[in-house]
């Protein structure tokens, strides 16, 4: 089951997103609410809600917890309104006097672990294709360019979308890699050690070098790897948007040929 966080749905169109966001809260998914391109606020789906919260709101107790209903919503309550309520803690969100969510205020762990929804791929994906129908003759600069504005937008960070040198090699390969560095840096250090230690003019005694030369030699090396690995992730995210742009041009293609076949 998908549990993705649904959004984010910008606060000023929570009224005309009302239905879909009951529906992605009933199939168990948090919705994300952003102003200004940034998550301010989350409701969470029944499912993530303290038993005793629903509980004690089945009873009609008064547990001080402020209620928004779908009435509410829409009737179109006020952007500040929502976001005010969002802040002075969690609030029932209810339809038909039954809790459907929790609105709360987003907190850095939201923020850390949230990953672009399907939603915002898919809408990221539409607009790029848009793009390139219109500005067929772009380059590759100005399309990644394009990419990171549409980011910015939808409220996706950086960090997210970029493909970081890890992900390239995965866990096994980023390990081994480490300790081929560090092996390697052993085994320079030992050999430069023994030249340069034994020579009567080095006041140094060797295992000093020895342990200076390999913490030097290691950092050298791996900052030497973080370069590489940086432009490859340069060059994978740079080979993503030159494949969609042939995508594109291969759609465009065949609707051009189905155009003639049909005359």
């Amino acid at each position: 089951m998908n549990k993705k966080p649904y959004g984010p749905i910008p606060v000023s169109r929570i009224k005309p997103e009302a239905k879909t966001i009951f529906e992605v809260l009933a199939a168990g998914r948090p919705v994300h609410i952003s102003r200004y391109g940034q998550v301010v606020a989350v409701i969470d789906p029944p499912a993530t809600i303290p038993q005793e919260l629903l509980a004690e709101y089945a009873l009609g107790e008064d547990v001080g917890l402020p209620e928004l209903t779908a009435t509410e919503i829409n009737q179109g309550a006020p952007t500040s309104a929502i976001l005010a309520l969002a802040a002075q803690g969690p609030q029932y969100v209810t339809r038909e006097r039954r809790v459907r969510g929790l609105l709360r205020k987003a907190t850095k762990l939201d923020l850390a672990t949230s990953e672009p929804s399907d939603e915002q791929l898919a809408e990221r994906e539409r607009r790029l294709a848009e793009y390139l129908e219109t500005h067929p003759d772009t380059d590759i600069s100005a399309l990644a360019d394009y990419g990171d504005q549409i980011d910015q937008e939808l409220g996706i960070s950086p960090d997210e979308m970029g493909v970081r040198p890890q992900d390239l090699l995965g866990e096994e390969r980023s390990q081994r890699l480490l300790e081929y560095i560090r092996e390697v840096s052993r085994q320079f250090a030992a050999t430069a050690g023994d030249l340069v230690g034994t020579s009567p003019r080095v006041p140094s005694g060797r295992d000093e070098l020895v342990g200076e030369f390999e913490s030097l030699t290691t950092e050298a090396m791996a900052g030497v790897a973080v370069v590489v690995l940086t432009g490859v992730v340069h060059r994978t995210k740079v080979h993503e948007v030159e494949a969609l742009r042939r995508r594109n041009i291969e759609q465009r293609a065949e609707l051009a040929l189905r155009r003639l076949e049909s005359r």
